[in-house]
């Protein structure tokens, strides 16, 4: 057993949850799930694990806690914390995975296949193979109200629920306030954390944002 296990287990713990099996967490002591503190950093794995239990409860623990949010989060996490999210949402990682490049980019061209996103991303000429500069959004360096980035944001609107939140996913892991600032420009992005974890987890892809996610290697 890999030793980040048992950190995750203690992790969970101190939450008030476990996890029987990957993918399938529970609140073992709701007591606990309700008051205990909840750093910062622990936030992603507390929404994930109370989320996929009780989105009810999730939402009324964190009701401010928005999708995007939690990608925002993903830079200040330790990797037990993002283990931690991985496991809860059925996705097999093993750290390490800062200054790691080769993880992420390999599941981000998996996740950019897989959900037809090419048309809103694509490979940068520039960038170092095998890193995740590789692929660039569509409208980088473009001014704000430029056409490029008002048929990306057509383009995006016309998305399915899990193309969008896989998107966001990928943008806000690169940079969350640009994320806000740039691309979803009059778009909507206020998703509550729950609601995207729905979208994912009813479209069977939360083990594969789950992956994506933890695997963040830091720029």
């Amino acid at each position: 057993m890999h030793p980040y296990k048992s950190k995750v287990t203690e992790l969970l713990d101190q939450l008030g949850l476990s996890l029987p099996m990957p993918g399938r967490p529970e609140i073992i002591d709701f007591t606990q799930a309700e008051s205990c503190y909840v750093h910062h950093t622990r936030v992603p794995a507390a929404t994930v694990g109370y989320g996929l239990v009780s989105p009810t409860f999730a939402r009324g623990r964190f009701p401010e806690f928005t999708y995007l949010a939690m990608m925002d989060k993903r830079s200040a996490m330790d990797e037990y914390e993002a283990c931690a999210v991985a496991d809860m949402c059925g996705a097999d990682v093993t750290p390490p995975f800062w200054g790691n490049p080769g993880p992420f980019t390999q599941q981000l061209h998996a996740v950019i296949n897989k959900y037809e996103l090419w048309g809103l991303f694509k490979h940068n000429e520039h960038g170092q193979p095998g890193t995740p500069f590789e692929i660039r959004p569509i409208g980088s360096g473009e001014e704000v109200h430029s056409e490029v980035l008002k048929k990306w944001r057509a383009d995006f609107k016309k998305l399915s629920d899990v193309r969008k939140m896989m998107t966001v996913a990928i943008l806000g892991l690169y940079n969350a306030s640009a994320c806000e600032r740039h691309w979803l420009v009059r778009v909507p992005r206020s998703w509550h954390a729950v609601d995207g974890l729905q979208v994912l987890r009813d479209n069977d892809a939360l083990s594969d944002w789950g992956k994506l996610f933890a695997t963040y290697p830091g720029w």
